[in-house]
């Protein structure tokens, strides 16, 4: 086999190798409400119909403890997520959607 033959494989197996389909990204999640921290220190992101879409996992983050929740989206887009936070503690929103996430979007507690 030539050298010309051997470009010419290698070429077309990193061609079958790669995904040539158009990733998508995700938009960060929009639509969300956060309640007022509860007697016991938490609160309710509510994100409303179309907020997500099925299958989608809502992962929310507590910039200022460190912790975390997550919750699938129900079938009509729409999630709640229960977490740990106070007046002025910054929530980070993110979607993860199948290997992918969306950006982040960041709400801060009433």
């Amino acid at each position: 086999m030539n050298i010309r033959m051997l470009l010419v494989a290698a070429a077309l197996a990193l061609m079958t190798g790669c995904n040539s389909s158009p990733t998508v990204p995700i938009p960060p999640p929009t639509m969300i409400s956060v309640s007022a921290p509860d007697e016991l220190g938490y609160v309710t992101v509510v994100g409303q119909i179309g907020a997500a879409e099925w299958g989608d996992v809502v992962l929310v983050f507590n910039d200022n403890t460190g912790e975390g929740a997550m919750k699938d989206a129900a079938s009509d887009g729409s999630f709640e997520v229960v977490i740990a936070a106070q007046s002025n503690h910054l929530l980070v929103i993110q979607i993860k959607r199948e290997d992918r996430f969306s950006e982040e979007a960041e709400v801060t507690v009433d």
